[in-house]
Protein backbone atom coordinates (compact mmCIF):
# COMPACT_ATOMS: atom_id res chain seq x y z
CA UNK A 1 0.00 0.00 0.00
CA UNK A 2 1.42 3.35 -0.99
CA UNK A 3 2.03 5.88 1.74
CA UNK A 4 -0.88 8.29 1.99
CA UNK A 5 -3.43 6.02 0.30
CA UNK A 6 -4.73 3.99 3.23
CA UNK A 7 -7.36 3.90 5.91
CA UNK A 8 -5.09 5.45 8.53
CA UNK A 9 -4.79 8.58 6.42
CA UNK A 10 -8.53 8.82 5.75
CA UNK A 11 -9.35 8.49 9.45
CA UNK A 12 -6.72 11.08 10.32
CA UNK A 13 -8.25 13.45 7.78
CA UNK A 14 -11.74 12.84 9.20
CA UNK A 15 -10.50 13.89 12.65
CA UNK A 16 -8.61 16.89 11.25
CA UNK A 17 -5.21 15.54 12.31
CA UNK A 18 -2.28 17.33 10.69
CA UNK A 19 0.42 15.33 8.91
CA UNK A 20 4.11 15.66 9.54
CA UNK A 21 6.04 17.63 6.99
CA UNK A 22 8.86 15.81 5.21
CA UNK A 23 11.69 17.00 7.53
CA UNK A 24 9.77 15.65 10.52
CA UNK A 25 9.15 12.36 8.72
CA UNK A 26 12.86 12.08 7.89
CA UNK A 27 13.75 12.76 11.52
CA UNK A 28 11.38 10.00 12.67
CA UNK A 29 12.91 7.48 10.27
CA UNK A 30 16.41 8.34 11.46
CA UNK A 31 15.44 8.17 15.13
CA UNK A 32 13.69 4.83 14.63
CA UNK A 33 16.72 3.27 12.93
CA UNK A 34 19.02 4.61 15.64
CA UNK A 35 16.77 3.15 18.38
CA UNK A 36 15.93 -0.23 16.88
CA UNK A 37 18.66 -0.82 14.30
CA UNK A 38 16.18 -1.27 11.46
CA UNK A 39 13.79 0.72 9.28
CA UNK A 40 10.32 1.36 10.61
CA UNK A 41 7.64 -0.89 9.07
CA UNK A 42 5.72 1.11 6.47
CA UNK A 43 2.46 1.03 8.42
CA UNK A 44 4.18 2.37 11.54
CA UNK A 45 5.65 5.21 9.52
CA UNK A 46 2.18 6.04 8.17
CA UNK A 47 0.70 6.00 11.67
CA UNK A 48 3.54 8.13 13.05
CA UNK A 49 3.10 10.68 10.26
CA UNK A 50 -0.20 11.67 11.91
CA UNK A 51 1.14 12.28 15.43
CA UNK A 52 -2.13 13.62 16.82
CA UNK A 53 -4.13 10.59 15.71
CA UNK A 54 -2.98 8.34 18.55
CA UNK A 55 -4.29 10.78 21.15
CA UNK A 56 -7.65 10.94 19.38
CA UNK A 57 -7.95 7.14 19.24
CA UNK A 58 -6.86 6.74 22.86
CA UNK A 59 -9.92 8.73 23.87
CA UNK A 60 -12.11 5.73 23.10
CA UNK A 61 -10.78 4.00 26.23
CA UNK A 62 -8.71 6.74 27.91
CA UNK A 63 -5.61 4.72 27.08
CA UNK A 64 -2.09 6.05 27.58
CA UNK A 65 -0.30 6.83 24.32
CA UNK A 66 3.32 5.71 24.05
CA UNK A 67 4.00 5.76 20.28
CA UNK A 68 4.67 7.97 18.36
CA UNK A 69 5.47 10.29 21.26
CA UNK A 70 8.13 7.84 22.43
CA UNK A 71 10.12 5.08 20.74
CA UNK A 72 10.18 2.33 23.36
CA UNK A 73 10.20 -1.46 23.32
CA UNK A 74 7.34 -3.28 25.05
CA UNK A 75 7.96 -3.54 28.82
CA UNK A 76 8.53 -7.09 30.03
CA UNK A 77 6.77 -6.46 33.35
CA UNK A 78 3.53 -5.33 31.68
CA UNK A 79 3.71 -7.67 28.68
CA UNK A 80 5.12 -11.06 29.69
CA UNK A 81 5.33 -13.75 27.07
CA UNK A 82 5.87 -11.59 24.00
CA UNK A 83 8.07 -13.02 21.25
CA UNK A 84 10.64 -10.96 19.35
CA UNK A 85 11.20 -7.23 19.41
CA UNK A 86 7.97 -5.29 19.93
CA UNK A 87 7.27 -1.56 19.75
CA UNK A 88 5.19 -0.24 22.68
CA UNK A 89 2.08 1.39 21.17
CA UNK A 90 -0.35 2.11 24.03
CA UNK A 91 -1.15 1.12 27.62
CA UNK A 92 -4.60 0.42 29.06
CA UNK A 93 -5.64 3.17 31.47
CA UNK A 94 -5.25 0.95 34.57
CA UNK A 95 -2.06 -0.68 33.34
CA UNK A 96 -3.86 -3.98 32.79
CA UNK A 97 -2.42 -4.56 29.33
CA UNK A 98 -0.39 -3.02 26.55
CA UNK A 99 -0.70 -2.92 22.78
CA UNK A 100 2.46 -3.56 20.79
CA UNK A 101 3.62 -3.93 17.21
CA UNK A 102 6.15 -6.63 16.26
CA UNK A 103 9.09 -5.26 14.30
CA UNK A 104 9.99 -8.49 12.49
CA UNK A 105 6.74 -9.12 10.59
CA UNK A 106 7.16 -6.93 7.52
CA UNK A 107 5.60 -3.63 6.55
CA UNK A 108 2.03 -4.55 7.59
CA UNK A 109 2.46 -6.04 11.07
CA UNK A 110 -0.44 -6.89 13.36
CA UNK A 111 -1.15 -5.20 16.67
CA UNK A 112 -0.60 -7.49 19.69
CA UNK A 113 -2.25 -7.22 23.10
CA UNK A 114 -0.47 -8.60 26.16
CA UNK A 115 -0.79 -8.37 29.92
CA UNK A 116 -3.47 -9.34 32.46
CA UNK A 117 -5.93 -10.69 29.89
CA UNK A 118 -8.93 -13.06 29.97
CA UNK A 119 -7.77 -16.59 30.76
CA UNK A 120 -9.15 -17.96 27.49
CA UNK A 121 -6.58 -15.87 25.59
CA UNK A 122 -3.76 -18.11 26.79
CA UNK A 123 -1.24 -15.23 26.76
CA UNK A 124 -0.40 -12.47 24.28
CA UNK A 125 -2.37 -12.63 21.06
CA UNK A 126 -3.17 -10.70 17.89
CA UNK A 127 -5.54 -7.87 18.77
CA UNK A 128 -5.93 -6.44 15.25
CA UNK A 129 -4.66 -7.84 11.96
CA UNK A 130 -3.10 -4.53 10.91
CA UNK A 131 -2.58 -0.99 12.18
CA UNK A 132 -5.30 0.07 9.74
CA UNK A 133 -7.70 -2.30 11.53
CA UNK A 134 -6.58 -1.05 14.95
CA UNK A 135 -7.15 2.56 13.85
CA UNK A 136 -10.52 1.78 12.29
CA UNK A 137 -11.73 -0.18 15.34
CA UNK A 138 -10.82 2.46 17.90
CA UNK A 139 -12.16 5.31 15.75
CA UNK A 140 -15.44 3.37 15.44
CA UNK A 141 -15.58 2.72 19.20
CA UNK A 142 -14.94 6.39 19.92
CA UNK A 143 -17.93 7.33 17.78
CA UNK A 144 -20.22 4.62 19.16
CA UNK A 145 -19.44 5.27 22.83
CA UNK A 146 -19.33 9.04 22.46
CA UNK A 147 -22.94 9.58 21.46
CA UNK A 148 -25.29 11.33 23.92
CA UNK A 149 -27.43 8.23 24.46
CA UNK A 150 -25.82 4.79 24.73
CA UNK A 151 -27.81 1.74 25.80
CA UNK A 152 -25.80 -0.88 27.68
CA UNK A 153 -26.14 -4.42 28.95
CA UNK A 154 -24.07 -6.94 30.84
CA UNK A 155 -25.92 -9.74 29.11
CA UNK A 156 -25.63 -13.49 28.83
CA UNK A 157 -22.80 -14.98 26.79
CA UNK A 158 -23.36 -14.37 23.08
CA UNK A 159 -25.40 -17.24 21.66
CA UNK A 160 -25.41 -18.51 18.09
CA UNK A 161 -28.96 -17.35 17.36
CA UNK A 162 -28.23 -13.79 18.46
CA UNK A 163 -25.02 -13.60 16.45
CA UNK A 164 -26.83 -15.04 13.42
CA UNK A 165 -29.58 -12.39 13.71
CA UNK A 166 -27.01 -9.60 13.85
CA UNK A 167 -25.25 -11.07 10.82
CA UNK A 168 -28.48 -11.18 8.84
CA UNK A 169 -29.78 -7.69 9.68
CA UNK A 170 -26.68 -5.58 10.38
CA UNK A 171 -23.32 -5.13 8.70
CA UNK A 172 -20.22 -6.46 10.43
CA UNK A 173 -17.41 -4.02 11.14
CA UNK A 174 -13.78 -4.64 12.04
CA UNK A 175 -13.38 -7.27 14.79
CA UNK A 176 -10.63 -7.31 17.41
CA UNK A 177 -9.55 -9.99 19.88
CA UNK A 178 -8.18 -10.47 23.37
CA UNK A 179 -9.29 -7.30 25.19
CA UNK A 180 -11.50 -6.45 27.02
CA UNK A 181 -12.98 -9.87 26.21
CA UNK A 182 -12.04 -12.73 23.91
CA UNK A 183 -13.75 -10.98 20.96
CA UNK A 184 -14.95 -7.45 20.28
CA UNK A 185 -17.57 -7.38 17.54
CA UNK A 186 -18.85 -4.28 15.78
CA UNK A 187 -22.11 -4.04 13.83
CA UNK A 188 -23.75 -1.12 12.04
CA UNK A 189 -26.61 -0.19 9.72
CA UNK A 190 -27.02 2.27 6.87
CA UNK A 191 -29.11 4.58 9.08
CA UNK A 192 -26.31 4.89 11.64
CA UNK A 193 -27.07 2.32 14.33
CA UNK A 194 -23.90 0.99 15.98
CA UNK A 195 -23.73 -2.10 18.19
CA UNK A 196 -20.51 -2.87 20.06
CA UNK A 197 -20.16 -6.28 21.72
CA UNK A 198 -17.51 -7.43 24.19
CA UNK A 199 -18.00 -11.17 23.82
CA UNK A 200 -16.46 -13.07 26.72
CA UNK A 201 -16.83 -16.35 28.57
CA UNK A 202 -20.13 -16.26 30.45
CA UNK A 203 -20.99 -12.66 29.58
CA UNK A 204 -21.42 -10.35 26.61
CA UNK A 205 -21.38 -6.57 27.17
CA UNK A 206 -23.54 -4.59 24.74
CA UNK A 207 -23.30 -0.91 23.76
CA UNK A 208 -25.95 0.40 21.36
CA UNK A 209 -26.08 3.94 19.96
CA UNK A 210 -27.49 5.81 16.97
CA UNK A 211 -27.45 9.32 15.47
CA UNK A 212 -31.05 10.00 16.53
CA UNK A 213 -33.53 8.78 19.13
CA UNK A 214 -35.88 7.63 16.36
CA UNK A 215 -33.23 5.34 14.86
CA UNK A 216 -32.24 4.09 18.30
CA UNK A 217 -35.85 3.33 19.23
CA UNK A 218 -36.63 1.56 15.95
CA UNK A 219 -33.66 -0.76 16.21
CA UNK A 220 -33.83 -1.33 19.96
CA UNK A 221 -37.37 -2.59 19.55
CA UNK A 222 -36.00 -5.22 17.15
CA UNK A 223 -33.01 -6.08 19.33
CA UNK A 224 -34.80 -6.42 22.69
CA UNK A 225 -35.93 -10.03 22.08
CA UNK A 226 -32.30 -11.11 21.57
CA UNK A 227 -30.30 -12.79 24.33
CA UNK A 228 -31.60 -11.49 27.69
CA UNK A 229 -31.72 -7.84 26.60
CA UNK A 230 -35.37 -7.50 27.60
CA UNK A 231 -34.18 -7.60 31.21
CA UNK A 232 -30.52 -6.57 31.05
CA UNK A 233 -30.49 -3.51 28.75
CA UNK A 234 -30.18 -0.21 30.61
CA UNK A 235 -29.11 3.40 30.27
CA UNK A 236 -27.70 5.94 32.73
CA UNK A 237 -29.14 8.82 30.70
CA UNK A 238 -32.73 10.13 30.81
CA UNK A 239 -33.48 9.72 27.11
CA UNK A 240 -32.32 6.13 27.12
CA UNK A 241 -34.22 5.32 30.28
CA UNK A 242 -37.47 6.72 28.84
CA UNK A 243 -36.93 4.88 25.56
CA UNK A 244 -36.48 1.54 27.30
CA UNK A 245 -39.41 2.13 29.64
CA UNK A 246 -41.69 2.90 26.69
CA UNK A 247 -40.61 -0.17 24.76
CA UNK A 248 -40.98 -2.47 27.75
CA UNK A 249 -44.47 -1.19 28.49
CA UNK A 250 -45.57 -1.23 24.86
CA UNK A 251 -45.90 2.54 24.54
Amino acid sequence: MAVGSGLIERIGEAFGVARWDEPAADSFRQDFRARFGRSAPADLARYAALPGLAQVLAGAYTAQVIFPEQLRPAPADLAPGLDGEQLWLMTENQGVCVWTVPLDMGDRPPVIVAGDLPAENGGPRVYADTLDDFTAAWAWDLACLGRPTVLQAQAAELDAATEAYLGQHLRAGTPTWGWPARRTLRWHTDDGLEVLLWDGAGQCDWFISAPSVDVLRRWTERLLPLSDLQASLWSNEDTGQRLLADLRTGR
